[in-house]
């Protein structure tokens, strides 16, 4: 009996050794595409009114990002939105206490426009800096594109009278096979 529970132990700590083994091969295939964007909430825009704007053209650098991590478009896995900082540029002591809510949607090339993140019911107190729920989609096809653009669709709570410099940062993170692997 003595031995038949040394052997599994034994057992177990190999594949315990084994699966955080493969977990630690699995991050090694990992990486992040950052992005940046700003745009701008027009002084004295109407409360209660949904709002749109887009944002230009952002570059992903897709190419070059798949290279430096010795992977191609055609290895992509998937990609997945990590994190999204939403922060207020200017005024400087501006705060997100105007805002009802936010949905954020990219878009790239002649693809739909996918939800990428939003907040539905922002806090009445809230500082320079907002929280929002990341959408669960596979952003493969949009990040793998030249070009990928924002929309923004919002909500005031309250007249401002200032506009708003708002700044955007999407990181993804991409899951790709290894070249030569």
């Amino acid at each position: 009996m003595n031995t038949m529970l040394r052997v599994s132990f034994g057992f177990m700590l190999f594949a315990a050794v084994l699966f955080a083994g493969c977990e630690k091969l699995a991050d090694l295939t990992k990486f992040d595409i950052p992005l940046s964007t700003k745009f701008t909430i027009p002084a004295n825009s109407l409360v209660g009114t949904l709002i749109t704007i887009p944002t230009p053209d952002i570059p992903t650098n897709a190419d070059k990002i798949f290279d430096s991590n010795k992977t191609d478009s055609d290895l992509i896995t998937s990609i997945k939105l990590k994190s999204m900082a939403v922060s207020i540029n200017t005024p400087t002591t501006g705060t997100f206490k105007f805002l009802k809510s936010i949905e954020i949607w990219i878009k790239a090339g002649t693809l739909p426009e996918t939800k990428l993140a939003y907040n539905s019911a922002v806090p009445a107190i809230v500082g320079n800096t907002l929280t929002v729920q990341l959408g669960d989609v596979d952003f493969k096809q949009y990040l793998t594109q030249n070009n990928v653009s924002f929309r923004i669709a919002f909500e005031l709570d309250e007249t401002i009278t200032e506009a708003y410099e708002i700044k955007l940062e999407p990181v993804f993170v991409v899951d790709a096979e290894i070249l030569g692997q």
